[in-house]
């Protein structure tokens, strides 16, 4: 006698445990529309009915499972094939499951709709890759193991047990080796950091989604001859299960064999072939593309020894050893280790992560630093962490590694925790520092407050009590105070340092910022600007200027958004509409003044691409009222000449604006009539300091120099100067490099401060 599916639910859903699992499952997909990036049909929202539907639908499997075990000790049952009965089983567990996760997509769309301007589609293709195939293999193999369990406990022990393993299968390359995203059959899939918005679903995704169907096939093979065990009237051979197992086996076997070449686990090994190119010195192992030239890698080994040997005195412990790999852009970063835009650090392995950016690498002295700080960090993972290690303190983590590195720039990092308490923006710091804090602010807030409070506590009481702190994350027991009242005398230091107006202007687009958790469509808009960038690098610039209008529209606060709309109207030839985003942010209160700047930059550029070269000027004069970054200023010193000049503009304005090398060649053919062009010499030093060309640069940048220079743009013109001549083995580099280092603003000074330390080695290493 065969039992319908019709039959089989009503006495599935009667099962205590399974209405138990079905009611916990209801709460939280109506609770999930609510919750940060949960809001809308995504990745989050995916992942967390993936979670849901990994507990749930083993318990609906088990039930399953062991009722069909009961059943099938019925002598009128005993007519049905057990492929028949298997299947039957494993649709009745399938089938609520089912109507769960539609609930959940529907739910969640439909509040979108009505509570967001987000798009309710867009993510919906996360819910077939992530949810779906989950709930596939958790009833198969929640079905498998209620026909093995005898009682209803061992069977959700070693449901249990079976997601520990798997868990612990997923977690291990994580721990040993360098990647940071996960591929799990239960659990999902984590592509990597939070911070990198955009999540987009890869062909090695579905490709291991395929082989968890293959698990799922196996686990209901291995079902079929299971129900076997209890006498059947019509089954027949034994062989159809036995190669569906098979070659479920053979399938799983092959994706774990080929597991690196997919793409679904890296090692150290596996990574360094890769790269190709390995370089070593006394604290660091770099490796780097192996089309690199090596001159490149071996400044970049030198940054990495001297800020190894610095950080080692900033924190007072011998640095240890950290091994670099420089991937050559974020996209293969993201396809070999999982983060794309960000940059990271393991402390325990010594390992960093970080993509082409230069020499000084921008970001390589903030990685390292993590890894000179795990020297005092808590096992397993080096840091300062709670709960037996298990639960790391990222305010203190990355408070740290911004204190240790200390880098200059336009404003130093107490001066934009100044800018913080001045905008009304400056977080709560024991809540940053504490467990969870820290991820409900933007980063730039979090990690400038957290890294200015803990550089004043090393500034004012030393690297000693600060290293107990890093140990243990106890700030009484470390300083003799209580958290807040060092926060109160921090706090009354930030306030007396001076701020003008002009660096405040400069440091409020960069900290008013939301975080992803504040954003309503954080991975909308990461797709639209990615789509949008793609755009324009295939010329068409129309439809990246709808896009990024797109953004504009479901981002307000994104000032990049609205430069990058500005920029693909200049390119798709509407200089009128470049002009008109100028014009009204001057009336908007939603843009910061350095954003207003960069927006008349950009129609002055406009203008001159037209030849209207008065209303070119009048842009960019209005640019330069604003408040304007150093390479910003310099760039407007330059156009604000060239404007002035219809053959210097026609020159000068095309490189500016494109930055080829082709358009430098209108540039060389002016100096040849005008010897006395200071900004021409500079502009062609300075590219023959970008290309390596470093006898050429000297002898522009001095021609420059000596021709005078505006004196925003003289700094740069030394600085240069300086690094062209180390690398050059000519010692007056490091000269004009310290000289640097004693003039203009405290940011500037401690840029030049870096470069000269680094200087130092410049020459040997260039011989």
């Amino acid at each position: 006698m065969s039992l319908t599916l019709r039959a089989r639910i009503p006495a599935l859903l009667s099962q205590r445990s399974v209405q138990i699992g079905l009611a916990i499952g209801a709460l939280v997909a109506a609770a999930a529309p609510f919750l940060p990036l949960a809001r809308i049909p995504g990745f989050e929202s995916a992942l967390l009915c993936t979670w849901v539907l990994a507990l749930l639908g083993g318990v609906l499997g088990l039930a399953a499972g062991r009722t069909e075990a009961a059943r099938a000790r019925e002598a009128r049952f005993r007519r049905t094939t057990s492929a028949r009965c298997v299947l039957g089983a494993w649709s009745s567990a399938l089938l609520p499951g089912l109507l769960l996760l539609g609930a959940w997509v529907g739910w969640t769309a439909l509040r979108a709709s009505w509570s967001s301007p987000c798009s309710p589609t867009l993510g919906l293709s996360w819910y077939l890759v992530l949810p779906l195939p989950t709930l596939a293999l958790a009833t198969a193999s929640g079905l498998v193991i209620g026909l093995l369990a005898p009682r209803a406990w061992h069977a959700g022990l070693a449901y249990a047990l079976l997601l520990v393993v798997s868990l612990a299968n997923t977690l291990t390359p994580l721990w040993r080796g360098p990647q940071i995203f996960a591929y799990d059959h239960f659990f999902g899939h984590l592509p990597g950091p939070i911070y990198d918005e955009l999540f987009r679903i890869e062909p090695r995704l579905w490709i291991f989604r395929l082989l968890t169907l293959a698990w799922t096939a196996g686990a209901l093979g291995l079902a079929v001859l299971l129900r076997r065990r209890w006498p059947t009237a019509r089954d027949g051979s034994a062989l159809p299960a036995l190669g569906l197992c098979v070659l479920a086996l053979l399938a799983v076997h092959w994706g774990r064999t080929h597991r690196t070449d997919l793409g679904l686990e890296q090692s150290t090994a596996s990574v360094e072939a890769r790269l190709g190119g390995l370089i070593e010195g006394e604290h660091c192992r770099l490796a780097y593309p192996r089309e690199m030239p090596e001159d490149e890698a071996r400044r970049l080994l030198l940054q990495c020894e001297r800020r190894m040997a610095e950080l080692g005195d900033f924190f007072g412990v011998d640095p240890g050893r950290a091994h670099v790999f420089l991937h050559r852009s974020a996209s293969e970063k993201a396809r070999l280790v999982g983060a794309a835009g960000t940059q990271f650090a393991k402390p325990w392995l010594g390992q960093v992560h970080v993509d082409r950016r230069g020499f000084p690498h921008p970001v390589l002295d903030h990685e390292l630093a993590h890894v000179v700080a795990g020297r005092l960090g808590r096992r397993p993972f080096a840091v300062p962490a709670r709960l037996l290690g298990l639960l790391p303190l990222p305010g203190l983590i990355e408070g740290a590694a911004v204190a240790a590195d200390w880098p200059g720039g336009s404003l130093t990092v107490h001066e934009e925790a100044r800018a913080l308490r001045a905008l009304g923006l400056a977080p709560d710091l024991p809540r940053i520092l504490g467990a969870a804090g820290f991820w409900s602010q933007p980063a730039a807030r979090a990690y400038t407050y957290a890294g200015s409070f803990l550089r004043w506590l090393v500034e004012t009481r030393g690297p000693g009590p600060f290293a107990s702190l890093y140990r243990d994350g106890d700030f009484e027991a470390a300083y003799g105070a209580p958290l807040r009242a060092l926060v109160r005398q921090w706090e009354a230091f930030l306030d007396r340092e001076p701020l003008s107006p002009e660096l405040l202007a400069m440091a409020e687009e960069r900290l008013r910022r939301p975080s992803i958790f504040g954003q309503a469509c954080a991975r909308e808009v990461a797709v639209l600007r990615n789509d949008a960038a793609a755009a324009r690098a295939a010329g068409d610039h129309r439809r990246a200027a709808e896009l990024y209008a797109r953004v504009v529209e479901l981002a307000p606060h994104d000032g990049g958004a609205l430069l990058g709309l500005a920029s693909a109207r200049l390119d798709a030839d509407d200089p009128e509409g470049v002009w008109e985003l100028a014009a009204l942010s001057d009336s908007s209160d939603d843009r910061s003044a350095w954003i207003r700047g960069q927006l008349w930059t950009l129609a002055g550029d406009a203008m001159a691409e037209v030849g209207d070269l008065e209303r070119a000027r009048q842009a960019y004069e209005r640019a330069a009222a604003l408040p304007q970054e150093p390479a910003s200023a310099r760039a407007l010193v330059a156009r604000l000449e060239a404007a002035g000049d219809p053959d210097l503009a026609r020159a000068v304005l095309p490189y500016l604006r494109r930055g080829r090398a082709a358009d430098l060649l209108a540039v060389r053919e002016i100096l040849d009539a005008r010897s006395d062009w200071a900004i021409g010499w500079y502009l062609v030093g300075r590219r023959h300091h970008q290309d390596d060309r470093h006898e050429d640069a000297v002898r522009d940048l001095r021609r420059a120099l000596d021709a005078g220079l505006p004196g925003v743009i003289e700094r740069e013109a030394r600085t240069l100067l300086g690094l062209s001549l180390a690398w050059l083995g000519d010692s007056r580099g490091c000269e004009t490099l310290e000289a640097l280092a004693e003039e203009g603003p405290e940011g500037a000074r401690l840029q030049a401060a870096k470069l000269t330390s680094l200087c130092r080695g410049l020459g040997a290493l260039e011989r």
